[in-house]
């Protein structure tokens, strides 16, 4: 059973509103289709912690920033009532809580480095050169 257009664009705005809670941003919308758009994110702790370890995981964090695109979404409510993301039908969600997205591998791979480039520079001289001088000895 087809739905009328005011009860497509109802569902059009549920969905809209799901996705506007969560960072998207809306750049085009009619009654059946809507155009989103989420900017990707600078995460001031990622190049704060960078700057830290000695400038280097703060190039590394900006290479992967500039790499990073913003996230697309097209939505469409078919006549049945249907939504499509991108033309294809969202995937099923095991729980109805906005669960955080896990990080992908490039971000993972780069918080290993941070991880690592800190672990050497405090066994490192300079800073067991830095504890015994505010130590006295």
């Amino acid at each position: 059973m087809a739905l009328t257009i005011e009860e497509r664009a109802e569902i059009l705005q549920i969905e809209i509103n799901r996705y506007l809670q969560r960072g998207f941003k809306v750049l085009s919308q009619t009654q059946t289709t809507a155009q989103l758009m989420k900017p990707k994110k600078f995460s001031c702790l990622l190049a704060t912690l960078g700057l830290l370890l000695l400038g280097v995981g703060f190039l590394i964090y900006i290479f992967y920033y500039a790499s990073q695109k913003d996230t697309q979404l097209y939505i469409q409510v078919l006549d049945d009532g249907t939504i499509l993301h991108n033309g294809q039908p969202p995937r099923p969600t095991k729980s109805f809580l906005v669960t955080p997205e896990k990080p992908g591998p490039v971000l993972t791979a780069f918080l290993v480095l941070l991880v690592l480039v800190f672990a050497i520079w405090v066994f490192s001289g300079p800073f067991l050169y830095l504890i015994e001088l505010l130590s006295g000895r």
